[in-house]
């Protein structure tokens, strides 16, 4: 019996003990949660039960962040916004997803110093990604900062969330795995450790650091792109390359991301690392080792001698974090920071992803099969259908310009060719924009049932857009625009008409003789061949047009009845008796059934195109609405001295590159608006009177991707109001422009601008639509409306200096130099 009570004593004081010691184990846990950052966190995800080790307490929070990331990047993919906040967020969330999977790998071992070292930098990382993203956020200012915080408030509350359960991982893991100890006792790292001193390891020998460094320089600087398969200075290289921007050889990468790009992906420590050898020289590139290009080294010739330059800014739009000209982070990165990421990474390729270019390339070729596939089936339609038609004709330009895209890449793209990339994919998407705009010209009662009936078509063309959309983007980081042997320079300050030029090919001379001998001898040889090259132009051929001719010796019409210049008749010249005795005249419109494409009296798409001394009229009247005089799609075109006269969507400028010198255009609403390269210079921009309730606005720039090179700068200009504007007293006010699309860019650089115009200067196209994103910007105006004190405050308006308008000139913003010349139109090419 006594024995029995003893048994029953001692099982009884081994389940108390049993129970104290699980209660003394779960406040333990508590307590910890108590001394982290965020303990109300920390215990909503104590353990039910058995609480297990602080280590596996720090598993289940790891594992609790690494899911609530996951969520986070799900509903960013999501949010198919081109904003940069989600864009960084985005990135960051899929870096720390894969960093908090490698912890979730690392703490399946026995964590040693090494191990625990990893495991608490990687989740240090994660959580300066989370506080990174808030940033992003931060850097978002204006107006619409407070709309746009709210509109993501979803976004930030997984964030904030984030940052806490992380913060909660970091605290606990360091009370899970404090840092090994060596052998002997952990003891501190030495006060000073000399480079000299040698390693107690016989795997490495370490040797001054200048040393190493010289002995790597020294062979790559004599071995080029071969492979340094030794190990200078006890660094192990398995591969090096050479980046020079102004090789002709091709034993050089010609950027530094392609170079990154042939990196192997998620190399080993022990595999060694890949060299890279920058020449010295300006390479103006955004340059991104992403994550999964593992040990790579770059090494340049010295400081200020291999220089990696950008300008990207969060006053410009961007945020802090993208605004990097290095960024140390994969193409599924590159991918995130385009327009349209999802539509990127479902054409990523299989495998290894080879190049920036590479990529860029395979993207490419997807939109040119896309634009294929859409012309097709257009011709299926058999439809007098004004934007089936207009829609045919763009989508057959489309497939030109991607053609042409496709070639120009096959080369190794300098200046002028990465120019001409960039110049065909902004003008292939502005095609695909003013495909969907025919269709919203379409009015009535008809109007909804029109365009269910081309459902297929309008898939077809919002798939294209993203997909061309993508391309721009790629490119941009594929082929950076190259520099000079010197380094990049802007264009000059001041370039004078006279100027002579550098290059042999081209003799700059007075343009004004050039068109007189030109206009000379057209009038004294009528149809007769024109064989000689007056004033340095080349004519191939002339013939005269005159609608009186009864001899048989000039064509009646420029042709049967609207002008249209198509895309196959390049390097076109019509010259006319002057402004106002040699007139086109039409009369299409958007009310009586025409879109605003089809509306133009004078379409030109023929590269190359000139004309000189004419007027061209669209007479629809102000009741008419969108009436169009002039259309260009033609790339390095120029009108010199002619006059554009209409009201609403005078001169459409739609795309590619154009130049307009001491012209007259007159309109009201949007009257210069498009999406082109466009510089207007010395022209007279004069304002009519509009409808009752209507006001003016100069322009409405259609750049709808901010990867497009496009925007219109007008440089020296009057812009003074017309005859009935005065006399109306001036009861409409007019403005310099107001944002179509979202990116839109218009510049003013050192106009004449008369009082009329409104004192805010710029109007909105609807509530706060653009008023982030678009650039507007002014330079050196005279005049008394020219003043900037009461102009709009929004984030996209910038009063510039100098070094900024000179990116807006003829030289630089259309490349003028390369093209201008030729033609025999003067032109100024840098600031006046």
């Amino acid at each position: 019996m006594a024995q029995n009570s003893i048994l029953f004593i001692t099982a009884i004081s081994l389940l108390i003990f049993s129970i104290f010691s699980h209660c003394q184990a779960l406040t333990s846990l508590e307590a910890l949660c108590d001394v982290t950052p965020h303990p109300p966190v920390c215990k909503s995800v104590l353990p039910v039960g058995s609480p297990g080790s602080v280590s596996g307490f720090a598993s289940i929070v790891i594992l609790k962040s690494l899911e609530a990331s996951r969520h986070l990047l799900a509903s960013l993919n999501q949010h198919h916004s081109t904003s940069g906040p989600l864009d960084d967020c985005q990135l960051l969330a899929g870096l720390t997803v894969d960093q908090l999977t490698r912890v979730n790998v690392i703490k399946e071992t026995v964590p040693g110093t090494t191990e625990v070292n990893d495991i608490l930098t990687l989740l240090s990382a994660a959580l300066t990604n989370y506080e990174t993203c808030l940033g992003s956020f931060h850097d978002v200012t204006g107006e619409s900062s407070e709309n746009f915080v709210k509109d993501h408030h979803d976004i930030l509350t997984r964030v904030s969330e984030g940052i806490k359960l992380i913060s909660v991982s970091l605290a606990l893991s360091k009370n899970a795995w404090p840092i090994a100890s060596d052998a002997s006792g952990r003891k501190p790292p030495p006060r000073i450790l000399t480079e000299e001193k040698k390693s107690s390891s016989p795997e490495v020998s370490y040797v001054k650091v200048a040393e190493r460094e010289r002995m790597i320089y020294e062979r790559v600087k004599v071995l080029g792109r071969k492979l340094l398969q030794s190990s200078p200075g006890g660094i192990k290289v398995a591969k090096t390359v050479v980046v020079n921007r102004n090789d002709v050889n091709g034993d050089a990468f010609k950027t530094i991301n392609d170079a990154v790009a042939a990196a192997p992906t998620k190399a080993e420590s022990e595999n060694g690392y890949f060299v890279i050898y920058v020449v010295a020289g300006v390479y103006e590139e955004y340059v991104t080792v992403p994550s999964n290009k593992s040990y790579v080294m770059i090494i340049g010739d010295g400081i200020d001698k291999t220089i990696i330059t950008g300008n990207r800014n969060v006053v410009d739009g961007s945020t802090t974090f993208a605004s990097a000209t290095l960024a140390l982070t994969s193409l599924e990165a590159l991918c995130d920071v385009t327009p349209h990421p999802p539509v990127c990474k479902s054409v990523l390729p299989v495998g290894s992803p080879g190049s920036v270019s590479g990529f860029a390339s395979i993207v490419i070729l997807k939109s040119l099969e896309a634009s294929r596939h859409l012309l097709a089936s257009l011709n299926q339609h058999h439809s007098t259908s004004g934007p089936l038609d207009d829609c045919q004709l763009l989508a057959g330009l489309t497939v030109d310009q991607l053609t042409r895209v496709n070639v120009i890449k096959e080369t190794v793209p300098g200046t002028t060719e990465v120019n001409d990339i960039l110049t065909l994919l902004s003008a292939a998407l502005t095609n695909y924009e003013t495909c969907l705009g025919s269709f919203h010209d379409v009015t009535g009662e008809s109007s909804e049932n029109f365009v269910k009936d081309h459902h297929d078509i309008l898939t077809r063309v919002s798939e294209g857009i993203k997909l061309i959309s993508v391309s721009l983007a790629l490119s941009k980081n594929a082929w950076p625009i190259a520099s000079d042997a010197s380094g990049r320079k802007p264009p000059p300050r001041i370039l004078t008409e006279e100027k002579k030029s550098s290059s042999p090919e081209v003799s700059y001379v007075k343009v004004a003789e050039r068109e007189r001998m030109i206009y000379e001898r057209v009038k004294v040889l009528g149809r007769k061949l024109l064989q000689s090259s007056p004033g340095g132009i080349k004519v191939a051929k002339t013939v005269v047009v005159n609608r009186n001719d009864v001899n048989g010796d000039a064509f009646k019409t420029i042709n049967d009845a609207y002008v249209t210049v198509p895309s196959n008749k390049s390097y076109v010249m019509i010259i006319g008796d002057g402004i106002d005795k040699t007139i086109i005249t039409g009369n299409r419109n958007v009310v009586d059934g025409s879109t605003t494409f089809a509306s133009a009296t004078l379409a030109v798409v023929g590269r190359g195109f000139m004309a000189a001394n004419i007027t061209v009229r669209n007479t629809a009247g102000p009741t008419k609405h969108q009436a169009v005089a002039v259309r260009n799609s033609a790339d390095m075109s120029a009108f010199y001295k002619c006059s554009f006269e209409a009201y609403q969507d005078t001169l459409y400028v739609h795309s590619l590159r154009q130049f307009y010198r001491e012209c007259d255009i007159y309109g009201t609403v949007d009257f210069i608006f498009g999406n082109a390269a466009t510089v207007l210079q010395n022209c007279n921009i004069i304002p009519r009177l509009p409808l009752q309730g209507q006001f003016n606005a100069i322009t409405a720039q259609g750049r709808s991707d901010p990867n497009q090179n496009t925007g219109i700068s007008i440089q020296n200009c009057k812009i003074v109001p017309s005859a009935e504007l005065v006399s109306s007293n001036y009861s409409v006010k007019t403005y310099l422009g107001r944002p179509w699309k979202e990116y839109s860019r218009t510049v003013y650089l050192q106009n004449f601008m008369d009082g009329f115009i409104d004192a805010k200067g710029w109007n909105e196209w609807m509530g706060d639509f653009a008023l982030q994103s678009l650039y507007y910007a002014e330079f050196k105006n005279t005049g008394p409306g020219s003043e900037t004190a009461y102009r709009v405050n929004w984030p996209g308006y910038h009063v510039i200096n100098e070094t900024e308008a000179v990116w807006f000139t003829v030289s630089s913003f259309i490349v003028g130099d390369s093209w201008l010349p030729s033609m025999g139109v003067p032109y100024t090419g840098g600031l006046m």
